[in-house]
């Protein structure tokens, strides 16, 4: 009987705290991904509205931190890949841009060379 009356504090606890982060605004529309201070507001929340008979154990708080340091890495390894990506892309276009002016001035040596060669061949064809 105690497990059903702790997993309905718990379940009156998350309603409490998704109800806070609601109002505050953190929690939009379509959006169900959670930011790191709608993740705080909902552990304030949790603790505030914690039965007293039964407040949260440590290690229920201890791993809800340790999801919220795993959230802020995950968000920090997020922003810095997409710098690198966006690096990648622009030395790409670099290079691309640096590869096709190398091709032009490539096609422009050949042609002057055929032209050369074209010049040559009717002079002795014409025996100048």
């Amino acid at each position: 009987m105690d497990g059903v009356n702790n997993n309905t504090a718990t379940q009156s606890t998350t309603q409490a705290a998704q109800s806070t982060a609601n109002k505050s605004g953190t929690i939009t529309g379509n959006n169900s991904a959670l930011g790191k201070d709608a993740f705080l507001q909902l552990l304030v929340a949790q603790l505030q509205n914690q039965d007293p008979l039964s407040p949260m154990e440590d290690k229920d708080f201890i791993a809800q931190m340790a999801q919220f340091s795993s959230l802020e890495q995950m968000q920090d390894l997020n922003k810095n890949m997409q710098v690198s990506q966006l690096e990648i892309v622009l030395a790409l276009n670099e290079l691309i841009e640096k590869f096709d002016a190398s091709q032009k001035q490539m096609n422009e040596t050949l042609e002057s060379i055929k032209e050369s060669l074209s010049a040559g061949n009717a002079a002795k064809a014409y025996g100048e």
